[in-house]
């Protein structure tokens, strides 16, 4: 399926309101804006060798729009499901998925007789009339001349498998697997994918703090946006934890006692009492109990708790509220205005994985 694309440069196009029926890729903003600023790609930086853009500008299309199409050809491949577009055509193979790839399937009568699809771009742009029937012959030359693409761009080999290949296979990680992460304020925003991982287990979360006095408030540690996350931070001189149920609702659990001036630790542990229901969008069940150093000050419970992922808007941050806050309990950043020398996070609980809903996850976002 095409989509439409607007290129705006009040400054460097003498057109207006044209309409250019080019083929543009992705691939193809890069070298267009290369091309329009006028920076050639080195072969090499600091010594080392770069591999070649891959795109083509389209920066000859702001002068004439009916200029002949320069990018002629381009593959596609995701989970095994294949297309590729060639001087007007596009051939689409469809592939079911996590269906693994067998040689059987890579005949060229296997690749007919499995549905491969094609479509006249330059009489069908939406890509509503399957014409594979009636150009059999060209459907199977643009087939063919997808796995000579393949090869040239590093394709193969294909890997039709599903939750296995993306939510099951191991990756390598920066750093192993462990139960305590700590977390300094000052740093940057942490993505989701490198920060810690608390959802559907027990944890503890520790501010090693110092020089509180009545006026100190602010964020210790929150990670997540106002659709989904979690904050501990400190106001009208107590401790206070929110957990954010997916935008929906706000579980806060507050300290009963002022925190004393003396103190050095604030801790929140959170223990989970049930079982999570990924598929009814529910995480755990949890009691939360937040602490002055040693000395229990506060206890609640929170019937259900973010499933699956915290969200993509903002990740982890110590000592302040960046992005997006979790709560409107505080305005962004809230930063903490006394002494915060680390926040330390135990997850030594172990966590639930449930790899069929982190997949849909992770395909909801492709």
């Amino acid at each position: 399926m095409s989509d439409a694309m607007i290129v705006h440069w009040p400054d460097g196009l003498e057109a207006s309101g044209e309409i250019c029926n080019q083929f543009v890729h992705a691939i193809d903003f890069v070298p267009t804006v290369l091309d329009v600023v006028g920076i050639e790609v080195p072969d090499e930086v600091k010594g080392y060798s770069q591999s070649p853009i891959e795109g083509t500008s389209f920066a000859y299309t702001f002068d004439d729009p009916g200029a002949a199409e320069r990018h002629t050809t381009q593959y596609f491949e995701m989970f095994a499901f294949r297309a590729i577009y060639h001087d007007g055509w596009r051939a689409v193979h469809p592939w079911p998925f996590g269906k693994p790839i067998t040689a059987d399937d890579l005949t060229a009568s296997s690749i007919q007789e499995s549905g491969l699809e094609l479509y006249n771009l330059q009489e069908d742009f939406s890509e509503a009339h399957d014409v594979a029937d009636e150009h059999s012959e060209k459907a199977l030359e643009l087939a063919q001349l997808w796995w000579s693409e393949a090869g040239k761009y590093n394709v193969l080999p294909l890997d039709g498998r599903g939750v296995e290949r993306v939510a099951a296979t191991g990756r390598p990680q920066v750093s192993p697997p462990r139960d305590r992460y700590i977390y300094y304020p000052g740093s940057e925003d942490i993505p989701e994918n490198a920060a810690v991982s608390v959802l559907n287990r027990s944890h503890s979360i520790t501010a090693d703090v110092d020089g509180m006095d009545t006026d100190t408030e602010g964020v210790l540690l929150a990670h997540g946006a106002r659709l989904g996350g979690y904050t501990l931070y400190v106001q009208d001189n107590r401790l206070h934890y929110v957990h954010n149920y997916v935008g929906i609702e706000d579980y806060k659990v507050s300290a009963d006692e002022s925190i004393p001036d003396d103190v050095s630790e604030l801790r929140m542990e959170f223990e989970a009492t049930g079982k999570p229901n990924p598929q009814e969008g529910k995480g755990v069940p949890a009691t939360v109990r937040l602490y002055y150093d040693d000395e229990q000050v506060g206890e609640g419970d929170i019937p259900v708790t973010i499933p699956i992922m915290i969200g993509i808007v903002a990740g982890l941050s110590c000592g302040q509220d960046v992005i997006e806050t979790v709560t409107d309990e505080y305005e962004m950043p809230f930063a903490f205005t006394g002494d915060l020398m680390r926040a330390i996070v135990d997850v030594s609980g172990d966590p639930f994985a449930h790899h069929e809903a982190e997949m849909d996850r992770i395909m909801a976002r492709e």
